[in-house]
Order: C-alpha cells, then sequence, then structure tokens
C-alpha cells in the first residue's frame, strides 16, 4: 500500500516536483478509468500550480532576488574552496585555520548541496554559517587565512537576500488580495486530488489481489515519498541544530554576564 504523507510541508519546489513525479508514474494509458480521471484532475492542478509560479517569479523583484542568490553562491564558495586550499598550508597554524573553518563549512554540506538548494533553504543555512563565524575562535581562525573580506562579501549578500525576499513576499501578498486564486489555493485543491488517487490506487491493490501494474506502481511512488521524508528531515536537522546552537551560546553568554 502507499505510505500515507502530507505534501504540506513541502516548498513549492518540493511539491511540484513530488506531484510531477506521480503524474509520471501513472501516465500509462491503459490504466483504469476511474484512476486516469483522478490523475487527469491532479495534472489540471499541477499545471496551474506551475503557471502560477513560473508568473511570481517574473516580477523585477524577483530577478533581483536571483542575482543576488548568485552573487552569494559565488561569495560562499569562495569563501569555502580558500578554506579548503589552507588544510594544506605549510605553516601549521595556518592549515590548523583552514581545517577548522573547512570542518564547519562541511558540516552544513558540500558547496554544491549548499547552492544548489532552493533560495530560502540556503538563506538557512548561510545564516547560520555567518552566525558560527562570529564565534572568537572561528573569526580568528578566518582572520588568520585572510578571508575576512569574503565573509563580508558573503554578508552582504545574505542580507540583499533576506531584504529582497521580504519584499518579494509583500508583493507576491499584495498580488494574492488581488488574485483570489493564489498558490497556496491550489495546492489545498490538489492535495485533495493527489490523496484520492493515492486511495484508488490502494483500492486496486486490494480488489485486484496484489497483481500487477499496482506492486510496481506502490513501490515507486513509496520510493519517493522515502526521498521527500528525507528532504523534510534534513531540513528539519539543521532547524533543530541552528536552535541547539542558539540555546548553547545564549546560555554561554547568560553565564559569561553572572562571572562579570
Amino acid at each position: 500500500m502507499i505510505t500515507p504523507f502530507s505534501l504540506i510541508p513541502l516548498h513549492h519546489g518540493e511539491y511540484v516536483a513530488h506531484t510531477g513525479t506521480v503524474l509520471e508514474i501513472t501516465k500509462d494509458p491503459a490504466l483504469p478509468a476511474s484512476l486516469r480521471a483522478a490523475r487527469g484532475l491532479l495534472q489540471a492542478y499541477h499545471q496551474r500550480i506551475l503557471a502560477a509560479h513560473a508568473g511570481g517569479d517574473e516580477s523585477e523583484l524577483s530577478t533581483e532576488r536571483r542575482i543576488a542568490d548568485g552573487d552569494r553562491d559565488r561569495h560562499y564558495s569562495s569563501l569555502a574552496q580558500l578554506a579548503a586550499l589552507y588544510t594544506r598550508h605549510p605553516e601549521a597554524d595556518k592549515a590548523a585555520a583552514g581545517k577548522k573553518l573547512d570542518a564547519r563549512f562541511r558540516d552544513y554540506g558540500t558547496i554544491t548541496e549548499i547552492t544548489d538548494q532552493g533560495i530560502d533553504d540556503e538563506t538557512f543555512d548561510i545564516d547560520g554559517i555567518l552566525r558560527d563565524l562570529e564565534a572568537p575562535e572561528m573569526a580568528a581562525a578566518a582572520t588568520l587565512i585572510g578571508a575576512d573580506p569574503w565573509i563580508a562579501a558573503l554578508r552582504s549578500a545574505e542580507e540583499a537576500v533576506i531584504r529582497l525576499s521580504l519584499d518579494r513576499n509583500t508583493e507576491r501578498s499584495n498580488r494574492t488580495q488581488a488574485t483570489p486564486e493564489n498558490i497556496e489555493t491550489l495546492r489545498k485543491k490538489a492535495n485533495k486530488e493527489y490523496h484520492k488517487l493515492v486511495g484508488i490506487i490502494n483500492a486496486f491493490m486490494i480488489t485486484d489481489e496484489g497483481a500487477e501494474p499496482w506492486p510496481g506502481l506502490i513501490l515507486k511512488i513509496n520510493t519517493l515519498i522515502r526521498d521527500s521524508r528525507q528532504v523534510l528531515a534534513a531540513r528539519q536537522g539543521r532547524a533543530a541544530a541552528a536552535k541547539q546552537e542558539a540555546a548553547e551560546a545564549d546560555g554561554a553568554a547568560q553565564k559569561g554576564d553572572a562571572t562579570h
């Protein structure tokens, strides 16, 4: 049977990727008419969500945001590569500084894992990295290898992305008030059709007593669900780690204040 799975936590890009893959898995014209009809309704909403998402990205603010994100990618890539280069420095103290920074960056993933994710997820990670770099030992390591200009450039790009994201969200909110049917509304409707489609497949699995094509379809969809859950778990893990680090830093600061 298809594993129960809520689409609500998925970001828009993840959402259209998930539902698009389900549509691809169930596109066989030989499947029963009831399933094809349910798939057709899901596909209609999927296409409208894609169109609404594309329309939301046509604004000048969205274009500026993507440019700022590209700048941020380049600055972070340069910073991470600089740290990696210094791990092999002939001077022991500089090599140690490079290793300290490189290890911290790798806690967040590879360069491409950070820069190739969605803009909002990347903002979350870069914010965490910049916060980590403010710690005295990390700041000292960065200064020792001459990374301060790259950190300043990365911080500036991060601030630009955040500012443009807020401006774009305000723009979209204003547009939503003028246009009743928006992506969130479409997603709610698409969610119902997705779960109807899942219910139909599960029902055929029972009535046909596990005959093909149902086991194959279910295996593919469950594999997709597992992958989507891993994406969500990774994001939740990063959020939990950042929250824990913030709590520890706050605790250390309070302890320091108490000693003065």
